[in-house]
């Protein structure tokens, strides 16, 4: 949980909000995971170690770990309005999840809930008003861990100090405290690291509270499809910031709402302006797509030796067995194919909602960028930021046949291998 286990997050999540790992591939995938680092080496964000406790629940308790969590957090709790799935709410009073285009139509995203592989890491919805109550049942936790009121003894929660206590760094550039405990961030203040989890990114250069008392924050963001949220808690005053969003857009919403409440409520100095800085923000979000093209341009541009095989010498099913993943690339059907177009589909882990249209890049290289920003958007690449992502690498034997192809599918760590299946 405090994300020092090293191992490669390798993507569970497709385009369009789609899971691509089956459930009951979890564990064979998380064993096969190639590591990035030494055990404990440093701070490494891995959705799958939220999948893999959620798995150990439903062996350890004989319950699926979605009837665990009602049973003995929401319930005693009264957490009415938090479930693992839409289905299970009581009526319809709940925010849909969106994706807003740049005209202003709206796109409504596949849910991530309790029947997906990644349920346990993201499939919890809940309210404003629950997440209150949660947030007050850590902070009575963190005061009482020391003594046995009847308060801590009745609570569902145990232990809470040692969750939220220091575990690993998250970064080394920051002076004061930046580190992650079990599933909280910690950050004291004034930090140039603080919300480093959001989507927004760290705000090095509107730092809050340089002129302020320093304090202990514990946070976390967090992303789905459609949704944002943050969670904010201050122990030394017992407060507690939750912010929540049903759209995906240009920059994070709730993150930027808790950083002007936390500044209002504990007056930091010198004020930073949200609003300039949440605009700044937006116009960079709105020009990721430029940014992608041009450097998937440039680099086209760059590659020596260019030549136009055959497309056809690409055709064929490529399996990496180890992470259970596999490319289907084949020829269109004629009759969507135009007269004088020259493609190939790739459908990733036989899910159909995964396809890409396959374009000759450069040499061995097919590519599949999309033609538009409201194409990026469309299809939800939430985690696509590097134009080497949409590029496949085809690697040929002796004789010419094509064998292999790499797919850089994480920013940063080496490409996945696919083998050619005889």
């Amino acid at each position: 949980m405090p994300y020092h286990t090293a191992l490669d997050w390798h993507t569970w999540l497709g385009v369009e909000g789609h899971t691509i790992i089956a459930r009951e591939d979890l564990l064979d995938v998380v064993s096969q995971l190639p590591p990035v680092s030494d055990l404990r080496g440093g701070f490494h964000y891995n959705n799958y170690a939220y999948a893999v406790v959620g798995k150990v629940i439903d062996q350890q308790t004989g319950f699926p770990w979605y009837e665990f969590l009602r049973a003995r957090v929401f319930e005693p709790l009264g957490m009415k309005r938090t479930t693992t799935n839409r289905k299970k709410l009581p009526d319809e009073n709940l925010a849909e999840p969106h994706v807003v285009l740049d005209d202003r139509s709206i796109i409504k995203p596949v849910d991530v809930s309790d029947d997906t592989v990644m349920g346990a890491a993201g499939g919890v919805r809940s309210s404003v008003t629950d997440m209150m109550k949660w947030a007050k049942a850590l902070l009575d936790g963190i005061h009482n861990d020391t003594n046995y009121s009847e308060e801590k003894l009745s609570s569902p929660l145990k232990q809470v100090s040692t969750i939220v206590a220091h575990r690993n760094l998250i970064t080394t550039s920051s002076v004061n405290e930046n580190t992650y405990a079990l599933g909280f961030a910690r950050a004291m203040t004034p930090s140039t690291e603080l919300w480093m989890i959001s989507l927004n990114s760290p705000l090095r250069e509107n730092v809050m509270g340089r002129a302020s008392p320093s304090r202990l924050v514990l946070y976390h963001n967090g992303g789905q499809s459609g949704y944002l949220s943050a969670f904010y808690l201050s122990p030394e005053t017992r407060s507690a910031i939750v912010a929540l969003g049903n759209s995906y857009g240009l920059g994070d919403g709730p993150d930027w709402t808790c950083q002007a409440i936390m500044q209002a409520m504990f007056d930091l100095e010198p004020k930073v302006d949200f609003a300039e800085a949440s605009r700044r923000r937006a116009q960079f979000e709105f020009e990721r797509y430029e940014r992608l093209a041009s450097d998937y341009a440039r680099h086209r541009e760059e590659a020596s030796h260019r030549k136009y095989p055959r497309l056809d010498d690409f055709v064929g099913r490529f399996e990496n067995k180890s992470l259970k993943m596999s490319l289907d690339i084949r020829l269109p059907d004629a009759e969507n194919k135009g007269p004088k177009e020259e493609y190939l589909i790739l459908i990733f882990n036989d899910r159909n909602s995964q396809h890409h249209r396959l374009q000759h890049y450069s040499n061995d290289t097919l590519g599949f960028l999309p033609i538009s920003r409201e194409e990026l958007i469309v299809r939800e690449m939430i985690d696509w930021f590097d134009w080497d992502q949409f590029v496949l690498t085809f690697r040929r034997d002796e004789s010419g046949k094509v064998k292999s192809v790499d797919w850089a599918l994480q920013v940063g760590l080496p490409p996945v291998n696919f083998q050619l299946l005889e």
